[in-house]
């Protein structure tokens, strides 16, 4: 093979590697989960973990579109990411949960946001789980926040439907006792 006709191969063999890598920005949204792999170490917070695929193929509340994605599409993992923690606010009594952040892979652009869901599950004990939120809003994700979870949602400028978000707008959720609601009028925005 001549070095000219091989380079078009090798740019696409780096793009496709390079094109489904989980993105180091701002935001820490943990890593896919790879397929046929145990799930590594809890870290600090939770003191337990979830598969995040099975819980949400399992979830009857889950879309179908959203379950359908489920298949690893970034190379050899999930475009599943889950980050454990206790529910801000609960300290004196502290609550388990998962925030589970369903995603695409490759890049983002204004027509194809990257996030595709957000779940938030209480976790037990005895190893069951409970949905306590969800957002299945294209371009929505949760963030973690030390008194609330904070949904991130894309922002439009008026009423016109537009291709691009020009920003995001925040939603602090609190825990109420059984679930997340929204901090501003605590009108529940969960199941």
């Amino acid at each position: 093979m001549s070095v000219k006709h091989g380079f078009p191969l090798v740019v696409l063999l780096f793009a496709l590697i390079t094109g489904c890598a989980v993105d180091s920005g701002v935001r820490v949204a943990g890593k896919p989960v790879p397929v046929g792999t145990p799930l590594p170490p809890t870290p600090s917070g939770a003191g337990m973990s979830i598969d995040p695929v099975r819980v949400l193929r399992e979830d009857p509340g889950v879309d179908v579109k959203i379950k359908a994605t489920l298949t690893p599409s970034c190379g050899t993992s999930y475009p599943v990411s889950a980050q454990y923690v206790n529910a801000p606010g609960t300290s004196a009594s502290p609550v388990p949960i998962a925030v589970v952040s369903v995603f695409r892979c490759g890049p983002e652009t204004c027509t194809v946001r990257r996030d595709v869901a957000a779940y938030v599950y209480r976790l037990f004990d005895d190893g069951r789980t409970e949905r306590v939120f969800d957002s299945e809003e294209p371009g929505s994700r949760i963030e973690i926040g030390k008194q609330m979870l904070v949904l991130q949602l894309p922002a439009y400028k008026g009423n016109e439907p537009a291709l691009c978000p020009f920003g995001e707008r925040g939603v602090g959720l609190r825990w109420d006792g059984g679930k997340f609601v929204e901090d501003v009028d605590g009108k529940a925005v969960s199941p």
